[in-house]
Protein backbone atom coordinates (compact mmCIF):
# COMPACT_ATOMS: atom_id res chain seq x y z
CA UNK A 1 0.00 0.00 0.00
CA UNK A 2 1.47 3.78 -0.82
CA UNK A 3 1.47 6.78 1.58
CA UNK A 4 -1.16 8.92 0.30
CA UNK A 5 0.46 12.46 -0.38
CA UNK A 6 -1.25 15.76 -1.34
CA UNK A 7 -0.10 17.53 -4.33
CA UNK A 8 2.33 20.18 -4.09
CA UNK A 9 -0.07 22.34 -5.35
CA UNK A 10 -2.79 21.42 -2.48
CA UNK A 11 -1.15 21.94 -0.13
CA UNK A 12 -1.78 24.71 2.73
CA UNK A 13 0.52 27.87 2.47
CA UNK A 14 1.87 29.49 5.53
CA UNK A 15 3.31 32.22 6.79
CA UNK A 16 7.14 32.70 6.20
CA UNK A 17 9.53 35.01 7.05
CA UNK A 18 13.37 34.44 5.58
CA UNK A 19 16.80 35.44 4.97
CA UNK A 20 18.94 34.72 1.54
CA UNK A 21 22.22 35.43 0.46
CA UNK A 22 24.99 34.37 -2.25
CA UNK A 23 28.71 35.27 -2.92
CA UNK A 24 29.94 34.46 -6.21
CA UNK A 25 33.70 35.04 -7.23
CA UNK A 26 34.13 35.56 -11.15
CA UNK A 27 37.26 35.25 -13.16
CA UNK A 28 37.32 37.70 -16.00
CA UNK A 29 40.53 37.39 -18.38
CA UNK A 30 40.06 40.30 -20.71
CA UNK A 31 37.16 42.93 -20.60
CA UNK A 32 36.22 43.82 -24.16
CA UNK A 33 34.12 46.84 -22.90
CA UNK A 34 36.82 47.92 -20.71
CA UNK A 35 40.14 46.91 -22.45
CA UNK A 36 39.19 48.43 -25.82
CA UNK A 37 38.63 45.59 -27.72
CA UNK A 38 41.99 45.25 -29.10
CA UNK A 39 42.35 48.84 -30.23
CA UNK A 40 44.00 52.43 -29.31
CA UNK A 41 41.29 54.16 -27.62
CA UNK A 42 41.64 57.27 -24.90
CA UNK A 43 38.88 55.92 -22.44
CA UNK A 44 40.55 52.02 -22.26
CA UNK A 45 41.77 50.71 -19.34
CA UNK A 46 45.13 48.99 -19.28
CA UNK A 47 45.24 44.99 -18.95
CA UNK A 48 47.39 45.32 -15.86
CA UNK A 49 44.98 47.63 -13.88
CA UNK A 50 42.62 45.41 -14.27
CA UNK A 51 41.27 42.98 -11.36
CA UNK A 52 40.10 39.87 -13.22
CA UNK A 53 38.87 38.22 -9.87
CA UNK A 54 35.56 39.77 -9.00
CA UNK A 55 33.10 39.13 -6.16
CA UNK A 56 29.48 39.95 -6.48
CA UNK A 57 26.90 38.76 -3.97
CA UNK A 58 23.05 39.26 -3.30
CA UNK A 59 21.35 39.20 0.29
CA UNK A 60 18.04 40.14 1.88
CA UNK A 61 15.23 39.50 3.61
CA UNK A 62 11.69 37.99 2.59
CA UNK A 63 8.51 37.30 3.69
CA UNK A 64 5.80 35.00 2.20
CA UNK A 65 1.70 35.89 3.32
CA UNK A 66 -0.84 33.75 2.83
CA UNK A 67 -4.41 35.73 1.41
CA UNK A 68 -7.25 33.79 1.68
CA UNK A 69 -7.64 30.35 0.36
CA UNK A 70 -5.32 30.04 -2.35
CA UNK A 71 -3.41 33.76 -3.13
CA UNK A 72 0.13 34.12 -1.50
CA UNK A 73 1.78 37.46 -1.60
CA UNK A 74 5.56 37.94 -0.79
CA UNK A 75 7.76 41.03 0.02
CA UNK A 76 11.38 41.01 -0.94
CA UNK A 77 14.39 43.25 0.06
CA UNK A 78 17.71 43.02 -1.23
CA UNK A 79 20.98 44.66 -1.28
CA UNK A 80 23.95 43.56 -4.15
CA UNK A 81 27.02 44.13 -4.42
CA UNK A 82 30.48 44.19 -6.64
CA UNK A 83 33.40 44.70 -5.59
CA UNK A 84 35.72 47.29 -8.13
CA UNK A 85 36.51 46.00 -11.66
CA UNK A 86 40.13 47.94 -11.99
CA UNK A 87 42.36 49.88 -9.99
CA UNK A 88 43.89 53.86 -10.93
CA UNK A 89 46.73 55.57 -9.83
CA UNK A 90 45.14 57.88 -6.83
CA UNK A 91 41.87 56.77 -6.70
CA UNK A 92 40.37 54.58 -4.13
CA UNK A 93 39.04 51.46 -5.59
CA UNK A 94 34.90 51.91 -5.85
CA UNK A 95 32.31 49.13 -4.71
CA UNK A 96 29.08 48.92 -6.67
CA UNK A 97 25.96 48.84 -4.69
CA UNK A 98 21.74 48.56 -5.86
CA UNK A 99 18.97 47.25 -4.09
CA UNK A 100 15.50 46.65 -4.79
CA UNK A 101 12.09 45.66 -3.43
CA UNK A 102 10.04 43.05 -4.90
CA UNK A 103 6.45 42.74 -4.59
CA UNK A 104 4.92 39.22 -5.85
CA UNK A 105 0.90 37.56 -5.99
CA UNK A 106 0.72 34.70 -6.70
CA UNK A 107 -2.62 32.62 -6.99
CA UNK A 108 -2.65 28.84 -6.66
Amino acid sequence: MGVATTPYNEKKKTFELYTFGSLRPQFTLYNALLNGQFRKSAHTIDFHDMRHLILEFDGGVAVSIPIQKRNLLEFKLRLSGRSPEFKLPKRLPRWHYWGGLELSFSHY
